[in-house]
C-alpha cells in the first residue's frame, strides 16, 4: 500500500515538474520562407494589402468554402470547420507600400490559441518578377508546447507558413492570368502624318525584338534627357525587314521631336530624320506587347479581305502609347500598329 501512495506522489511529482517545464518554456518559434512569384512587386502588394483579396487565392478560403471571412480595415476575423485553426483574427500593423507588409494573428486551434507576428518582405527582382519574404514568429499554448515536446508540435509550428506558402502557387497563377489578357482589333485607314524624329537603327532576333526595342528606346530618352532634346509622343518601333522566314528583325526606334527642331550634335549612330506621310491600316493591341503580331496578322487578314495594296517595305510601324508612365500590369499597355495599306 504505502508504494502505490509513492508511486502515486511520483506521478503527481513528475506531472506537476511536467506542467511546470511546458510554462515557463516560453514557446517561441521562428519560420521564414522565400518563393518567387511571375509579377509585378506592386501586384502582388496590392493583393496582399487587402483581406478581401485573400479569399481568392488562399487555401484557407480556396480550400473550404465554408470557411468565413469578415474584414474591416485592417482586421479580419474568420471561422472554420478545420480544427486547426477553426477561428481566428489577424490585424495589420505595419504598411510599407510595394514593400514590406506586418500583421498579428491570434488563432484558436484544438490545442488552444497561438499567436503570430507574420511579416511579407517584397523585393523586385525584374519588371515581372518578385521574391516574396514569409517571416513568421510563433508562440504557442501550453497544450501546443506539450505536444511539441511530444514529437507532435510540428504542425502548430508550421501550419500558417505552409498554408501561406503553398497558397501563393495559386496566387501566381491568377496574376500571370490577369497580366496575360490582351485583346487585338482593327481600327481602319489613317494617314501617318509626315513628322520629324531622333531615332536610331538596330537588329534583334525575334526572340530578343521587344526587350532590343525597348532598351533601345530607353537609351535614346536618356541621350534627349542628356542634351536636352524636346520630346513630343509617344515612342515608335519601325520594322524595317522581317529576315530568315521573320526570326530576324531590322528595325528603327524613334522619337518626335517639336516642329523645326534641329540636331546639332554629332552621333553617328542616333540622328534625326524626316518621316513621310504614308496610307496606313491601323489597328490596336491593349496587352503584354509580346503580342503585338496578333495585331499585325488582324490587320494583313483584313488587308486581303478589302484587297488593299500594302507594301510592308515601307515599314511596320509600332506605337508604344504611354509608355513612360506604363501600367503595372502588362494587360494595359496599349500599341498601335500601322500597316502600309492603299485602296
Amino acid at each position: 500500500m504505502k508504494v502505490l501512495k509513492y508511486l502515486i506522489y511520483l506521478i503527481l511529482l513528475l506531472l506537476i515538474g511536467g506542467a511546470i517545464l511546458i510554462s515557463t518554456d516560453k514557446g517561441q518559434y521562428k519560420v521564414t520562407k522565400e518563393i518567387t512569384l511571375n509579377a509585378p512587386k506592386e501586384m502582388v502588394y496590392d493583393v496582399f494589402k487587402n483581406w478581401e483579396h485573400w479569399q481568392s487565392w488562399h487555401k484557407r478560403w480556396t480550400d473550404d468554402k465554408t470557411t468565413s471571412l469578415d474584414s474591416q480595415g485592417n482586421s479580419l476575423v474568420w471561422a472554420s470547420n478545420n480544427k486547426m485553426y477553426e477561428k481566428g483574427e489577424a490585424t495589420f500593423t505595419k504598411n510599407i507600400p510595394y514593400k514590406t507588409l506586418e500583421f498579428d494573428t491570434d488563432i484558436k486551434t484544438n490545442l488552444g490559441n497561438m499567436t503570430q507576428q507574420n511579416k511579407i518582405n517584397l523585393t523586385g527582382l525584374g519588371e515581372l518578377s518578385t521574391e516574396v519574404k514569409w517571416e513568421s514568429s510563433v508562440t504557442l499554448s501550453f497544450w501546443q508546447k506539450l505536444a511539441v515536446r511530444l514529437g507532435k508540435g510540428d504542425k502548430y509550428i508550421q501550419s500558417e507558413s505552409d498554408l501561406f506558402v503553398s497558397s501563393l502557387l495559386m496566387l501566381d497563377s491568377k496574376l500571370v492570368e490577369k497580366m496575360n489578357l490582351h485583346n487585338a482589333e482593327v481600327l481602319g485607314l489613317t494617314t501617318l502624318p509626315k513628322r520629324n524624329h531622333i531615332h536610331t537603327a538596330t537588329a534583334s532576333n525575334k526572340e530578343n525584338f521587344i526587350a532590343t526595342a525597348r532598351k533601345k528606346i530607353d537609351q535614346l530618352y536618356s541621350y534627349t534627357k542628356e542634351y536636352g532634346i524636346p520630346i513630343n509622343g509617344d515612342p515608335l518601333v519601325v520594322i524595317h525587314k522581317r529576315e530568315s522566314n521573320n526570326q530576324n528583325f531590322l528595325f528603327s526606334v524613334a522619337l518626335p521631336l517639336i516642329d523645326g527642331y534641329e540636331l546639332n550634335l554629332e552621333n553617328p549612330e542616333i540622328v534625326i530624320g524626316v518621316f513621310k506621310s504614308r496610307s496606313t491600316l491601323k489597328t490596336s493591341l491593349k496587352g503584354n506587347y509580346k503580342y503585338w503580331e496578333e495585331a499585325l496578322e488582324l490587320g494583313i487578314e483584313y488587308i486581303k479581305q478589302q484587297q488593299l495594296e500594302s507594301p510592308l517595305e515601307e515599314g511596320i510601324v509600332l506605337k508604344w502609347i504611354n509608355y513612360k508612365d506604363l501600367p503595372v500590369n502588362p494587360a494595359e499597355w496599349v500599341t498601335e500598329v500601322y500597316i502600309p495599306a492603299y485602296e
